[in-house]
């Protein structure tokens, strides 16, 4: 999570900076505009691959926290958070009771949250 913080704090920083007329850190900028573009560019795909990384760590270990609990989770739930469980399959699981009649309670909430337009 640190490493991520950093990057993307470091991407805005570089991106900030680039715009300046006087800019802070002089040593930052490439010798031209197009370095400057390319290195920002590969800063935001490098930023926004370890957020996705991040993201998807933290789904799995909420879904194996809430399989080790004493109140345990569905099987729907358990596979709306996996990483194995494309969106299509996601997508699938929505409409399907897992017993629990409410949305914020059932796997439906997960799979709603692993969902991405883009």
């Amino acid at each position: 999570m640190a490493i991520a913080t950093a990057l993307l704090g470091f991407t805005v920083f570089f991106a900030w900076n680039s715009t300046l007329a006087d800019p802070f850190v002089q040593s930052l900028l490439p010798v031209s505009p197009t370095h400057t573009i390319t290195a920002l560019n590969i800063l935001s795909h490098v930023a926004v691959f370890v957020l996705q990384v991040l993201v998807s760590n933290v789904f799995e270990a909420l879904r194996w926290a809430f399989a080790s609990s004493e109140q345990g989770i569905s099987a729907f739930g358990f596979m709306s958070m996996s990483r194995a469980t494309n969106l299509l399959g996601v997508l699938y699981l929505l409409p399907f009771n897992s017993g629990s009649t409410e949305f914020w309670t059932s796997h439906r909430l997960w799979g709603v949250q692993r969902y991405n337009p883009v």
